[in-house]
């Protein structure tokens, strides 16, 4: 039978517990996707353990201001660091270039990414990925345009820094919350609480190593600059092919998935990250990259056609079918989505998702690597674009 003094133990410890994971939860938003501890220990009443907690306990809303407190402190010190602190930039550059000989091209091209200690990351056909030291990149690109006739060129750079450093804040959280629940654990001497903190531990443990991971892919992303080259065999490229059009439809020529010249100049509309990539924070569009190099893109454009949704689809097909294996399109949410699969062994999918009203034109781009990766990502992107549009 539970004595008095043994009871009062079980409530100063479960007030603790729950006074620190009212902390965590409101500190974190990472935990809104898992059930809170809290409602695993719902048998314990929270205004009981107030009453019954020693006076000197501070009581959870003051716990929950102290952290609020700290997490704007640690806000406030970043954006005055932001101003000395080496931003984190990832850098996408793209060359589509004609020549006699495109393996041969492409042999050079992966010769000197050799020597700057890059590496390759995928090759299809005549398309390679490479990255890069970040720092070495400029000097590359620039050799290989002399290399060969340059069709299309592309170098953007996106700020990746609140990236990391949300993660990093994440992570920090998580560490501590951790390790204050193990200090819990060693001080408590009931079973029950003890099962309660080694669950919540756990989960905290499993958050920690995906965060780990997270934030060493975004770590990797400003280390490594991406180097797309597809090389054009000069037989295959004459005249008669080349894409005219008028000026108001142009613009289309120039998306492609390996490049984001027209994203740069829109607006972001953001979508919710797909499991497996990380949102890249960016002014003019919204992106999400996984570790194994599937990314997907969306913004809104100004044309300067009054047209539909109908109409912007018969003209993507029109300028951008014709450059890959199969094109097929279909209604995902309020949008027309193409899919287009690459000529080059293996196979990589491009999605375009396409909404119009008046002027303003709204994209979804997708590059999907390889057909698993289409597998993996393609649903959750039709999901997203169905449901999950932020407005």
């Amino acid at each position: 039978m539970m004595t008095p003094s043994s009871h009062t133990h079980i409530i100063r410890f479960s007030y603790l517990l729950l006074s620190f994971i009212l902390v965590f939860l409101s500190a974190c938003s990472m935990t809104k996707n898992h059930k809170s501890a809290d409602q695993a220990l719902h048998q314990f009443d929270i205004r009981e353990m107030a009453a019954s907690a020693p006076e000197s306990m501070p009581a959870p809303s003051v716990m929950m201001a102290s952290r609020r407190n700290s997490r704007a402190m640690h806000r406030s010190k970043s954006k005055k660091e932001n101003t000395t602190i080496k931003r984190k930039k990832h850098y996408n550059a793209y060359l589509k270039m004609r020549t006699p000989k495109p393996e041969s091209l492409l042999k050079k091209i992966s010769q000197i990414v050799k020597q700057a200690d890059g590496y390759i990351e995928r090759q299809s056909g005549h398309s390679i990925t490479f990255r890069i030291p970040e720092k070495k990149l400029i000097p590359i690109y620039k050799k290989a345009q002399t290399w060969g006739d340059v069709l299309k060129k592309s170098l953007t750079v996106e700020d990746i820094t609140a990236a990391f450093e949300d993660l990093s804040l994440r992570l920090s959280i998580a560490r501590q919350a951790r390790d204050h629940l193990l200090s819990l654990l060693n001080q408590s001497k009931d079973e029950d609480v003890k099962l309660k903190l080694l669950t919540e531990i756990t989960r905290l443990n499993e958050k920690i190593e995906q965060l780990q991971a997270t934030l060493s892919f975004v770590d990797k992303l400003a280390k490594y600059a991406k180097f797309t080259v597809h090389a054009v065999p000069r037989q295959a490229f004459s005249r008669s092919q080349e894409n005219f059009t008028v000026d108001a439809l142009r613009w289309i020529q120039a998306l492609s998935p390996f490049r984001r010249d027209i994203a740069k100049s829109g607006q972001s509309v953001a979508l919710t990250a797909p499991k497996g990539m990380v949102e890249i924070k960016n002014d003019r569009y919204w992106l999400a990259e996984s570790a194994d190099g599937a990314v997907v893109w969306s913004y809104q454009l100004k044309t300067p056609l009054m047209a539909t949704t109908e109409f912007w689809l018969k003209a993507a097909r029109h300028q951008l079918c014709r450059e890959f294996a199969s094109c097929t399109s279909q209604t995902v949410g309020n949008y027309e989505v193409i899919e287009m699969h690459s000529r080059d062994k293996p196979n990589y999918v491009y999605l375009l998702g396409l909404q119009a009203k008046d002027n303003k034109l709204k994209l979804i781009e997708a590059y999907l690597p390889t057909q698993e990766h289409a597998q993996r990502y393609q649903q959750a992107i039709f999901d997203h674009i169905q449901g999950q549009v932020k407005p």
